[in-house]
């Protein structure tokens, strides 16, 4: 079927028009290593995709999003200044 797309196809099932340096999956293997305790810090700047399943409020400015790609998930947290 024309339709039809192998695992050999390397379209991008959610297409984005930005910059991506590390997909999650990677990003969870590098900085698990690194960042091991709550509160731990990294001065990287790394740009993900993935689709947003969840959003959590803790306060009236902190925000917990849960971003998913490949099978994994990464939560981000977000504070307003």
């Amino acid at each position: 079927s024309p339709y039809t797309l192998s695992l050999h196809d390397a379209l991008p099932i959610y297409p984005h028009k930005f910059h991506v340096s590390i997909n999650i999956p990677e990003f969870v293997k590098k900085y698990a290593e690194l960042v091991k305790e709550p509160g731990d810090k990294n001065e990287d700047v790394v740009s993900v995709a993935g689709r947003i399943h969840n959003i959590r409020q803790a306060g009236a400015k902190l925000r917990f999003y849960d971003l998913w790609s490949a099978g994994q998930r990464c939560q981000i947290m977000a504070q307003a200044e």
